[in-house]
């Protein structure tokens, strides 16, 4: 493991892009939001707290506010004043986010039984949501019985995004992708590792593309269960509100902004050997007994005519004889602004993306209004077609490649990023690490992955 002294860039979420904040669930601007009460998750506690982000977003969180509110923080000096304040939001963050939906409680089947305090607060899904929930401030004001004038809030309402409550009200967790409504501390990890690579990424390349930051994560102390039966626990994201793309899936129509910031994006990923496609948006395509097969991820697409079909043939290039295409399509997820001159926009949802070695596929890009979502290729013969940059590429034997890394593996083909990240979720579940541990060790990882950059 790398000594203290690599860490040279910054700490982890220091660096931060100042936002408009969302002060009502109206300002989701979206429609189909539901409300749903969740339920007091009593074994939660905090495993990350990204203090300045809090205090920055939330004006209830200041110090100078703090300290009327706790007059013993006043006479606090330095470091010990700082960590007072900290641990005073801290607890604000788990107060008004460590909840767990109606129909996750229910059931002890997807995951182990949940601890549940007496507190219920109103928290609100929008459509797409899955496992996230958006949180009101001043609705949890009300809810949990605060004291001082309910009526009259002191500050401006502000929402908080937080990913790992659960499924909606009617809903069955059953194992799956994306459908027993538990999110693994693990993943946390590794998202919070990923969102702070990709900031860096974006500081050192001088552009405006941004990430969107967390507020903290928050170990829930039951675990999930797959179906051979191994447990992982459990944990929220929490994150900064937000609104969403108004397009299904995130994607936008053919030579829009929005597809050129995407594609740009990925481009400038791509020389820092890091790429958004992932397997559930690689196409593949081919011919057997003279038929046109396309497969999108591990689901084969046999819904086309033969019109459609041939339309498809001719805009991948396809040849009789040339074996299977394939096309590594573009996976980038960003909240709903997004501009050119100068490209803008705000990554969010980590868990997918890759460190590769080089690029060998054509790229494609993804639209809302084409067939196949086929919005054009980069082949690797074109001198558009990016491949990583040597002095700037994150190390693959770090990240992507499978085998032991600081004393973590879990298992035959498991990747690097992912064996550190929920070893040390499960020895700091199981105590063995401590908080301050565990986070030292994701900031030295950080500076591992970028420490060969130049100034």
């Amino acid at each position: 493991m790398p000594s203290k002294s690599a860490s040279k860039i910054y700490n982890i979420g220091e660096y931060f892009a100042p936002a408009a904040m969302l002060r009502a669930i109206k300002d989701l601007d979206q429609e189909g939001v539901t409300s749903e009460t969740v339920l007091r998750v009593a074994s939660a506690r905090v495993v990350y707290a990204n203090c300045a982000l809090l205090q920055h977003d939330f004006p209830q969180l200041q110090d100078q506010v703090l300290e009327l509110e706790f007059p013993r923080l006043k006479p606090l000096k330095g470091k010990a004043k700082q960590l007072a304040i900290c641990q005073k939001i801290e607890e604000w963050m788990l107060r008004n986010t460590a909840f767990v939906s109606q129909s996750q409680a229910k059931q002890s089947v997807v995951n182990t039984p949940i601890a549940l305090g007496e507190e219920r607060v109103k928290a609100y899904r929008p459509p797409g949501y899955g496992r996230a929930l958006v949180f009101s401030i001043e609705d949890n004001n009300q809810g949990l019985l605060l004291g001082g004038n309910r009526d009259t809030p002191a500050f401006e309402n502000r929402l908080i995004d937080v990913k790992g409550i659960g499924v909606g009200p009617n809903v069955i967790p059953v194992n799956g992708s994306h459908s027993n409504g538990v999110y693994q501390l693990g993943y946390a990890f590794v998202e919070l590792v990923v969102q702070e690579l990709l900031q860096r990424i974006f500081k050192h390349s001088k552009t405006h593309f941004q990430t969107l930051p967390s507020y903290g994560i928050i170990d829930l102390g039951f675990d999930e269960i797959n179906d051979f039966g191994v447990h992982y626990p459990a944990g929220l994201l929490v994150r900064r509100a937000h609104q969403r793309p108004r397009d299904s899936g995130g994607l936008y129509p053919y030579g829009s902004a929005g597809q050129q910031v995407q594609l740009e994006i990925e481009q400038l990923l791509r020389k820092y050997g890091i790429t958004s496609a992932n397997s559930i948006t690689t196409l593949r395509i081919l011919k057997e007994d003279g038929q046109l097969q396309i497969h999108y991820g591990d689901q084969h697409v046999d819904f086309f005519n033969q019109e459609q079909k041939a339309e498809i043939e001719r805009v991948c290039h396809y040849q009789y004889g040339m074996g299977a295409l394939v096309f590594e399509g573009i996976n980038i997820q960003q909240t709903r602004a997004i501009s050119l001159e100068p490209s803008q926009a705000t990554l969010l949802d980590f868990q997918t993306y890759t460190v590769k070695e080089k690029f060998d596929h054509p790229l494609l890009s993804l639209v809302s209004d084409k067939l196949l979502r086929w919005g054009g290729t980069i082949w690797p013969d074109y001198d558009e077609f990016v491949c990583p940059d040597p002095g700037l590429k994150i190390p693959h034997h770090l990240v992507n490649a499978p085998g032991n890394i600081w004393g973590y593996n879990m298992g035959e083909g498991s990747k690097k990023i992912n064996s550190l990240c929920f070893g040390l979720a499960a020895d700091f579940r199981a105590n063995q690490i401590s908080r301050e541990m565990l986070l030292e060790t994701l900031q030295l990882y950080l500076d591992a992955l970028t420490a060969h950059w130049s100034d």
